[in-house]
């Protein structure tokens, strides 16, 4: 399937382009291993990626180029960019501990993603970060410092962004709930208690709500906002050492927001099977018996 392809002409002009990720988990087992990862020894990290990690990083290479395709102006990060140090494990099920190496690792990725655009990041949850350092500042300063990004921001746990060019306003932060069924639910009871909150003049009308953290993806178009939960880039793994909710795999992938010179506003995703890329199977693969 080629992703680009359209049978019709639609000239369609589009004041925003906006690229959104989340949930990295770089150096993870099953998250994000990039290419060009290397230890405190220098021995190449890219070295240890299994056969699921191989398609996880070919579809962030592959995001990478339909963001370039598109003309991405802006990258938002839903947080969760490193996989932290698994304290509750001993460090097990991650490729190297030391959060610095992470770091460089999860820039390693996001540096040609991010280049010539503009990026804003948040933090994320506190055991995949460290309580002394903020991991994604620092991620975002070197990102416009070193890796070229025409501007920069960190937003703490959640921001209000105006949109430049357009009349629309983006509340963004990691974590809305910890509902595995039903999310849409929990997100739309949010989105309930923030409309109320603006009707008293409490807060500003926001006309996208984004969230991480869940690495499920769905979109709801509602007429008065769009409330988008993102999709993430690591494949399954047990939660609490626990197979519940099994079946609900992970979506692995990013997305794209349009909004065109009449303020209107169009979402795509591209999720691993719309870049024809099998669903990875890391802690679960099948067995010869």
């Amino acid at each position: 399937m080629n992703i680009f392809k359209s049978q019709h002409n639609i000239n369609i002009k589009f004041n925003r382009i906006i690229a959104y990720i989340s949930d990295m988990h770089t150096l993870a087992r099953t998250g994000l291993l990039p290419d060009g990862s290397y230890n405190a020894d220098g021995k190449d990290l890219a070295l240890l990626r299994n056969d699921g990690q191989e398609i996880i990083w070919r579809g962030w290479k592959k995001f990478i180029e339909i963001c370039d395709y598109w003309k991405v102006d802006t990258v938002i990060n839903g947080a969760d960019a490193c996989a932290g140090l698994n304290y509750k494990e001993g460090g097990r099920d991650v490729a190297d501990t030391d959060l610095d190496i992470q770091k460089d690792a999860a820039i390693t990725a996001l540096a040609p993603l991010v280049k010539d655009r503009v990026y804003h990041a948040i933090n994320g949850s506190t055991y995949h970060e460290s309580r002394d350092v903020k991991i994604h500042r620092e991620i975002a300063k070197r990102l416009e410092s070193e890796h070229g990004a025409k501007e920069s921001q960190f937003h703490e746990f959640l921001a209000w962004i105006r949109l430049r060019n357009t009349n629309k306003l983006l509340n963004l932060a990691h974590k809305a709930s910890n509902a595995m069924i039903y999310p849409e639910t929990a997100l739309g009871r949010e989105a309930f208690f923030m409309k109320i909150a603006e009707s008293e003049n409490k807060l500003p009308k926001a006309d996208y709500i984004v969230r991480g953290h869940l690495h499920h993806y769905f979109h709801i178009d509602s007429p008065t906002k769009h409330i988008i939960q993102l999709p993430c880039w690591q494949a399954w793994y047990p939660i609490k050492g626990s197979s519940r909710l099994y079946g609900r795999q992970p979506d692995i992938g990013g997305v794209i927001m349009f909004i065109d010179d009449k303020n209107r506003t169009t979402v795509h995703h591209y999720l691993l099977k719309d870049m024809d890329l099998p669903h990875p199977h890391i802690l679960d693969f099948v067995k010869k018996g």
